[in-house]
């Protein structure tokens, strides 16, 4: 973070931002797709910094942003084979349909995602079992490596490395359950009938999400396209220039998107896969909301050392958010839906909050100790969702960030809360139609520089908002 540095990091710092430069150019160009396998030498450049000492100093200090970006290099760089591994389970994993015909499981849950009738979600669903299966034995083996790799740092279980890193947490708790028991009627309500709209039943589901994107007519604007102009109109045209966009598919490409923050703020880049529906304005949105923050935001690369994630993710939801306003689809992507879609696609954002508290209290029963975690997920999306998920998908997203930090969960559910007061905050700048013109550019401009000096509690106060206590993400 840009201010006064610790001295124990201060003889570090180029070597942080070099080691933070290979592993960001490394992971942007595996998501691309332009490399299929990662450079395995980059950690062991860099013992100095991932070696574990640097975290416990940290921590000693008391300096939790800073602990918890130290902690991620060290897990990142023992997770080397077990991730290997984990991608080479998927890459190797097939589904045999009734007929015989056999595809990779990717594949076959695209098949799911896609089909349009129960009949046919049930069909592959039953041929998905045993690869999922499959798959579930590879992640618990993840999961036991990754459990080896915290016992080292002397933290028996995840709740008590998230306790250090983070601090007292059952505020946010509380905070997620009020949520979602104050929402859950008509949540469930609304579920039920997109469900009945579809044609869905309760059939197990093989994806988070039961709800897709509203398919984009023909004329619609082509996603950077729009992307870059309403960056323009905000008043950042000629830093939005400086921001590649890559949507070039490729094989092994990484199914959503990717901002990779390699050397901020001089080169940030984009990657995302087109996919033909609204979605796919929201996601590129989000990510290159990400890379304006890094382009205007720092000074240099080590001013994001340390950052919030609940910050840098709220910047994301916020302007993926725009990209579901009528207004904006009409100005910038040439698109005029019919209520039904707009609704579609409000009941989208409401039930991605939804999924973050879901996982908030998930993840953090798992963290706590020993418990039946399919069964607790099974029940969990039950009560919350009304959806029957399997429970070969018990540790499939609780790995994916486990990777990058130890309850990121709690990121990405605080970011609801920062994206509705900074919403608030660009309304009462902006209008009610803020982001169709640049009233907003200074007060944007300021906080993408102000996120490299402040906490969550600072950013809060900066919008004039109070940190969450009770209530709902809008």
């Amino acid at each position: 973070m840009r201010g006064s540095i610790p001295g124990y990091l201060r003889p570090h710092v180029e070597g942080i931002e070099a080691y933070r430069r290979e592993i960001s150019l490394d992971l942007y160009l595996r998501s691309s797709g332009e490399r299929t396998v990662g450079d395995r030498t980059i950690h062991g450049r860099y013992p100095e910094l991932n070696d574990g000492r640097l975290f416990q100093t940290a921590l000693e200090a008391g300096d939790l942003t800073y602990a918890r970006a130290l902690l991620s290099m060290f897990i990142t760089s023992r997770l080397v084979d077990a991730n290997d591994h984990l991608v080479a389970a998927r890459l190797g994993t097939v589904v045999t349909y009734d007929g015989g015909e056999k595809v990779p499981i990717g594949r076959a849950l695209a098949a799911w995602r896609a089909a349009s009738t129960d009949d046919e979600r049930r069909r592959i669903g039953t041929a998905l079992v045993p690869g999922l299966e499959q798959l579930a034995a590879a992640q618990r083996q993840w999961l036991d490596e990754y459990g080896s790799i915290r016992a080292a740092l002397r933290f028996r279980t995840q709740s008590e490395l998230v306790s250090a890193v983070y601090g007292d947490v059952r505020a946010w708790l509380r905070h997620a359950e009020t949520y979602l028991a104050s929402t859950r009627d008509g949540f469930l309500r609304e579920a039920a009938e997109w469900q009945r709209r579809d044609g869905r039943g309760r059939t197990t589901t093989f994806t988070a999400f039961p709800i897709r994107g509203v398919p984009l007519p023909a004329g619609a604007v082509a996603s950077d396209s729009a992307v870059r102009r309403t960056a323009a109109t905000w008043g950042f045209g000629a830093e939005a220039q400086r921001i590649p966009i890559d949507l070039v598919p490729r094989p092994g490409k990484l199914a959503g998107a990717l901002c990779g923050r390699i050397d901020p703020p001089r080169d940030v880049r984009v990657t995302s896969q087109p996919t033909g529906d609204s979605f796919e304005y929201v996601l590129l949105l989000h990510e290159f909301g990400h890379g304006l923050h890094f382009t205007v935001g720092p000074d240099r690369p080590f001013d994001l050392f340390g950052d919030d994630q609940a910050i840098t993710e709220g910047f994301g939801i916020t302007f993926g958010t725009v990209a579901s306003e009528p207004g904006w689809l009409r100005e910038f992507a040439g698109v005029t839906f019919d209520d039904e879609s707009l609704a579609r696609m409000r009941f989208g954002d409401m039930l991605s909050a939804r999924l973050q508290a879901i996982h908030v209290l998930y993840e953090y029963k798992v963290f706590s100790g020993a418990i039946d975690y399919e069964k607790e997920f099974v029940e969990i999306y039950r009560r919350e969702t009304g959806i029957e998920i399997s429970p070969h998908l018990a540790l499939t997203r609780m790995l994916f960030f486990l990777g990058l930090q130890p309850f990121y969960a709690l990121a990405l559910y605080q970011a609801y809360g920062f994206r509705d007061a900074l919403w608030q905050r660009l309304t009462e700048v902006g209008g009610p139609t803020w982001y169709a013109n640049d009233r907003c550019h200074p007060l944007l401009a300021d906080l993408f520089r102000t996120a490299c000096e402040r906490d969550l509690t600072g950013m809060f106060g900066t919008l004039n908002a109070p940190m969450p206590t009770a209530g709902a993400p809008r």
